[in-house]
């Protein structure tokens, strides 16, 4: 989501629905085909309108399958990264997600999207609260 917003000039908050598929690995896969942005002053625009498709398809895939290598070579370690993950997933298991709003989770799978039942893999999904 980060890589997004700073190519469109937007805040993270402004920016929802991106979804990272696959495992923590070269194999992720960035997908902004229901990503949209919502700025306070616009109308809500499909995020894929804002970019190139070639930026999309290249640069953005490539930056999101790196994040891991370049992050353990800046830091040496992931704690900060993966301490924000934690608490964004915490806060959308307690809060759910905003109406309309989708978030990737790694759950393991049921067999859905030709992912073998039982291994672990980022989804899409909303968390409704209860």
């Amino acid at each position: 989501k980060q890589w997004y917003q700073r190519r469109v000039r937007a805040t993270t908050d402004e920016v929802s629905n991106v979804v990272v598929w696959g495992n923590h690995s070269a194999t992720m896969f960035p997908d902004i085909s229901h990503a949209i942005v919502h700025r306070i002053d616009e109308v809500v625009r499909p995020a894929a309108e804002m970019v190139p498709d070639n930026w999309a398809r290249t640069t953005l895939v490539q930056k999101v399958r790196s994040r891991y290598s370049e992050i353990m070579k800046r830091r040496g370690m992931t704690t900060m990264s993966t301490g924000k993950a934690i608490a964004d997933h915490l806060k959308f298991w307690t809060l759910g997600t905003p109406v309309g709003h989708f978030v990737s989770m790694a759950l393991p799978s049921d067999g859905s999207y030709g992912v073998e039942e039982g291994v672990f893999f980022s989804f899409p999904v909303q968390v409704n609260k209860y």
